[in-house]
């Protein structure tokens, strides 16, 4: 939804974005109860939750923002009222007030309409079937088994309840957004024009929804456009606090990185992006958020590249050649075609691969260049549309201003920044100077095993240690730089996206968070021999901190760094501090 929403304000539209946040149901009282506190209390503790989230991943807030408890009394119950006014409803002694779907089939009929616009006849069918089943075991007095709740009278055990003119209780689920709707098209004076909500909203919410608005307008037209999202699926299954197969936006972005290269809320973004349609379900995995990660940072990697080289280049000449020019129309191709896969269907896969094709465009022009025979406009053209590009779907300051700079306290792009850099190289150095210093004692059989320690040093400082701060070594001397002095010579590092910083080895399986109430089990010492990081660790000390990898190398200072302020939260959360 912000992407579609970013998509329609830049065709000039100022849409205003309404939110419903349902804070009084079933669960909600449930789960009060549970915790000793009121529905009230639980439903703003989430809602805090859930702007933050909504903060974390650059979303655009909404710009109404509509709670249930806050409109019962002038919307929801008046709505009611009138339905039963229209013979649209009526009371079921000792439930509440039900929608009458029979009386409003016979009023449609004469419009030639229908109750159930949305629902598949299929489901329809089976849901009616499972009503009809619900009915005779539970004794419900309803007309229809097709008719819902409006109006749910308080039970005994229930301490939330509203007065009504039928008695006290609380709304059904289905009338509070057609009641908010109506409530805040009135007072703006505007009409709503996309309603939005997951697939399984579908049938029976969205169709109650529709019903409800044409038996309260007495006509056959309520929104025009309906928008439905896919499911997210993780093992096979939907994504579901229920079956406990989630994972937290606060896990999504918890243990990345920390440098201005890093970005896990704009990995997740391109990922979304990326999948063949919003309709469709798609399966979440650590392994494509990787992929996403990487496809991200082929951006970032030739924004740094090309503001680099616009900052110290020196421009000889003017005049556009053929390659400048077949630069300048890819990007203008790419760029209208991306577009109007958006405008056509938020066509997010092939936006995608438009703004890949002109980095990489971008890219091999630039590593054409020298000084002497490249032209600055082609290339800060390049720039310019891959930004746009990027902020138009709504990626953060970490992407799209990638390679700019910002001021001198813009935060490292080296993870850790430089201190943490001279750590693992001063360690490097030890290790390097003690094996050679062994080497100058030993046989011809220990040198050569010491020069095999020694290798193996140098390949965990380019495989594992520099490209968790953000820096790839490059072996092969096939790329090329400038050197001040105008003459060129070999490129042996760059930029890289930072790996995670999380103990476990990439290939691991996803591991599902444990909840609050289970940490709340785990003991101090034990905090790193279980849950997350089971099996990752060989090696503790008397407190059961780790003190070796699986793999018997030892916990570097950095990772140590790290595990110290999960163990302080922990200890926090066990009010060990």
């Amino acid at each position: 939804m912000d992407v579609f929403r970013r998509v329609w304000e830049s065709t000039g539209a100022r849409p205003v974005f309404v939110l419903n946040i349902t804070d009084v149901d079933d669960k909600i009282i449930a789960a009060a109860a549970h915790n000793s506190e009121s529905p009230a209390e639980l439903a703003r503790r989430y809602e805090e939750t859930f702007w933050r989230d909504l903060d974390a991943l650059n979303c655009l807030r909404p710009t109404i923002v509509t709670r249930v408890t806050e409109h019962i009394e002038s919307a929801i119950i008046p709505y009611i009222e009138r339905l039963v006014h229209q013979n649209m409803a009526y009371l079921a002694p000792g439930e509440g007030i039900y929608f009458d779907v029979r009386a409003f089939d016979e009023m449609m009929q004469r419009m030639n309409s229908r109750y159930g616009k949305l629902a598949p006849s299929v489901q329809a069918k089976d849901f009616i079937l499972e009503n009809q089943r619900n009915k005779r075991t539970t004794g419900e007095s309803k007309k229809d088994p097709r008719d819902f709740a409006l109006w749910k009278f308080r039970k005994p055990d229930e301490n939330v309840h509203w007065a009504s003119p039928w008695g006290e209780g609380r709304p059904g689920w289905h009338i509070e957004c057609s009641a908010m709707i109506e409530s805040v098209s009135s007072a703006l004076n505007v009409p709503f024009c996309v309603h939005a909500g997951g697939i399984d909203l579908q049938f029976p919410h969205h169709t109650n929804e529709i019903a409800q608005a044409e038996a309260y307008h007495m006509r056959d037209h309520w929104i025009e456009h309906w928008l439905h999202i896919g499911h997210l699926h993780i093992d096979g299954l939907k994504m579901s606090k229920s079956l406990k197969n989630f994972i937290t936006i606060e896990d999504l972005l918890a243990d990345y990185p920390s440098s201005t290269l890093s970005s896990p809320a704009d990995d997740f973004r391109l990922w979304c992006l990326s999948t063949s349609s919003y309709r469709s379900p798609v399966t979440y995995s650590q392994e494509r958020i990787e992929q996403a990660k990487q496809k991200r940072f082929e951006l970032v990697r030739f924004l740094i590249d090309a503001e680099a080289w616009l900052r110290h280049s020196v421009t000889k000449r003017k005049k556009w050649t053929a390659d400048d020019v077949s630069l300048f129309q890819l990007v203008q191709t790419k760029h209208a075609r991306g577009r109007d896969s958006l405008l056509n269907d938020l066509g997010g896969a092939l936006y995608v691969d438009c703004m890949l094709d002109i980095a990489h465009a971008g890219s091999r022009y630039l590593s054409e260049c020298s000084s002497a025979i490249c032209s600055h406009e082609p290339l800060t053209n390049v720039v310019v549309v891959l930004r746009e590009m990027m902020s138009l779907v709504g990626f953060s300051d970490s992407t799209t201003k990638a390679g700019q700079h910002t001021g001198v306290n813009e935060p490292p792009r080296i993870v850790g920044g430089e201190s943490a850099l001279l750590d693992e190289l001063a360690q490097f150095r030890s290790a390097v100077r003690a094996l050679a210093m062994k080497s100058m004692k030993d046989d011809l059989n220990n040198i050569k095993q010491n020069l095999s320690a020694l290798l193996q040093s140098c390949d965990e400082l380019r495989d594992r240690t520099l490209p968790s701060m953000g820096i790839a070594l490059i072996d092969e001397k096939t790329e090329e730089g400038e050197s001040k002095a105008g003459k060129t010579i070999p490129k042996i590092w760059q930029l890289c996206a930072p790996t995670s910083n999380r103990p476990q080895e990439q290939d691991t399986p996803f591991q599902r968070p444990l909840s609050l109430d289970e940490l709340k089990t785990i003991p101090l010492h034990d905090f790193f021999k279980v849950g997350q990081y089971a099996g990752h660790f060989a090696d503790f000390d008397e407190t059961g901190f780790p003190t070796k990898n699986k793999d018997g190398s030892d916990v570097s200072s950095r990772l140590r760094k790290k595990l110290l302020k999960k163990l302080e939260k922990h200890a926090n959360r066990l009010g060990k501090i």
